[in-house]
């Protein structure tokens, strides 16, 4: 795979499938991120990216 076929754009739709604990990502910046290993280690706790999760969350 190259590095062009890595960065695929991501719809808002397959973003949205993964708003829980178990496969947490947001939006930022049009840049979608996979927050799952990271979630738990969350400064703020998890319940503010558990309100993210799955969404834009770029003003927040």
């Amino acid at each position: 795979m190259s590095a062009d076929e890595d960065k695929r754009p991501l719809h808002h739709s397959e973003v949205a499938k993964h708003a829980d604990k178990d496969s947490l990502w947001v939006i930022v910046n049009g840049n979608a991120y996979d927050l799952t290993e990271f979630a738990p280690e969350h400064p703020g706790g998890m319940g503010i990216l558990l309100k993210y999760a799955g969404k834009d969350a770029t003003e927040a």
